[in-house]
């Protein structure tokens, strides 16, 4: 019992040296946890970024829709945006004449991306909405261009 204390004395002891250069070097970080304020210039860089995809693809996919057609068939329309109880936002006209199978297919995609970054986006920043359904709206064909039927006359929407 007598050797035994020393002996716990002396590696409780040994335990506290000092580390050396490269155990300190290894064990503490170079880098400071963010602060808030900087954790929110990233936050909002981000959103700034998310928002300006978000509008870019929009303006690409809004140039690409053609809308002359010589008949209501050759019309189609596009679910666009999203909304957070579902469905899409709203509906976009389109005319599928004269495009090929690969722009239609690109057409379709650059959607699905937009719809997917929108969806991201409002579920990301807790954004809600009304909860009401956007009906898919009847297409026409008005002065050789797609459009939607009105619910209000003069009002339809190319």
């Amino acid at each position: 019992m007598k050797i035994l204390l020393p002996l716990l004395c002396i590696a409780s002891l040994s335990a506290c040296t000092a580390a050396t250069d490269e155990e300190a070097y290894m064990s503490e970080p170079d880098w400071q946890e963010p602060t808030e304020q900087t954790q929110a210039a990233r936050t909002e860089s981000g959103e700034q970024d998310l928002d300006q995809q978000r509008e870019d693809l929009a303006r690409e996919i809004r140039d690409q829709l053609p809308l002359e057609a010589n008949s209501v068939e050759h019309c189609a329309l596009l679910a666009f945006g999203h909304k957070p109880c579902g469905g899409p936002q709203q509906y976009l006209p389109y005319s599928t004449q004269g495009m090929t199978e690969d722009e239609h297919n690109e057409l379709l995609l650059k959607t699905r991306r937009y719809n997917s970054l929108d969806r991201q986006i409002k579920e990301d920043r807790g954004i809600v909405s009304d909860c009401a359904i956007v009906p898919e709206p009847e297409l026409i064909l008005q002065e050789g261009q797609c459009a939607v039927k009105s619910e209000r006359p003069g009002f339809e929407i190319y």
